[in-house]
């Protein structure tokens, strides 16, 4: 059974991408960030045991897809996964690509927190700008002993190429 690891930091197409390929081949797609926080908060995170233990659950399925990073629960889920597709588009799109995201507040939004009570977060942004690169370096390690290779993502472009390649529609 296919068991497909999706990383990359946020705004990169992760949940768009896991929903995609959900609804082609049959296989539950899960969002780690609804996983990690508590819903009807302003994103408000689980404690790690609680987290890592849901997390670590989802993994003796047969068969799943998991969108999003979490270096604590990360290496498990890399040591089972059959696939790994890591979304890496550059900064500045992701940027506007999340500041669209808040202005439309879409509710129904994939990967988006169940009553989430606020979208924009000064956090995530100086996560994602700051953050993300040290984290990159962190994952690699990680990747580096995954049992495939993983397929990377660079750019919108190549993430468009993979859906039209794939049979995929958003």
């Amino acid at each position: 059974m296919r068991r497909i690891c999706i990383l990359g930091p946020s705004s990169s197409g992760k949940s768009t991408l896991a929903q995609a390929l959900s609804r082609k081949h049959g296989i539950p797609a899960y969002h780690l960030d609804q996983i990690s926080h508590v819903p009807h908060t302003k994103w408000e995170r689980k404690p790690n045991d609680v987290f890592v233990k849901e997390h670590d659950a989802l993994l003796t399925q047969d068969a799943w897809i998991i969108e999003g990073n979490y270096r604590v629960c990360m290496p498990q889920r890399i040591a089972r996964a059959t696939e790994i597709i890591w979304v890496d588009p550059p900064l500045l799109g992701r940027l506007m690509r999340y500041l669209h995201r808040c202005i439309i507040k879409d509710p129904d939004r994939h990967g988006g927190l169940e009553g989430a009570q606020s979208e924009f977060s000064l956090f995530l942004i100086r996560h994602t700008v700051f953050r993300y690169p040290q984290n990159k370096k962190e994952y690699k390690k990680i990747l580096a002993k995954a049992p495939v290779t993983p397929l990377l993502i660079q750019s919108m472009k190549e993430l468009n190429a993979y859906y039209a390649r794939e049979g995929l529609t958003r």
